[in-house]
């Protein structure tokens, strides 16, 4: 596939261009024109369990924080399976520490990381 190449960013001022970029010259290579393709990142399951009444309430509240990709409410030991997506072990350590832990009604975590297929 050959490189598109492409004015400034909408947006952008003259000059300013995305933070994927790889600046050359004038010319502005971004790691998708490259066929670099997303940027490799940490991907984790978390099994919630909430406290008795509380888990829609748990649920609502983690679909909306950032960097979760997914809630589900599961029968069995846990009653909520959630993905997390970050740029590293760091990002998602953060997420589930300082805003999944301090939801009201989470009472215990466990959090599985993903190593590939």
């Amino acid at each position: 596939m050959p490189l598109k190449l492409t004015p400034p960013y909408p947006g952008r001022k003259m000059g300013e261009p995305p933070e994927d970029v790889i600046p050359r010259r004038s010319i502005y290579l971004t790691k998708t024109r490259l066929g670099i393709g997303e940027v490799m990142g940490t991907k984790a399951y978390l099994l919630v369990e909430t406290a008795v009444g509380k888990t829609r309430d748990v649920a609502s509240t983690l679909r909306s924080l950032e960097g979760i990709t997914s809630v589900d409410v599961v029968t069995g030991p846990y009653d909520i399976i959630a993905i997390i997506s970050g740029t590293d072990m760091a990002v998602v350590g953060n997420i589930v520490t300082e805003k999944i832990h301090t939801v009201p009604g989470v009472v215990r975590t466990v959090t599985c990381v993903a190593v590939g297929a």
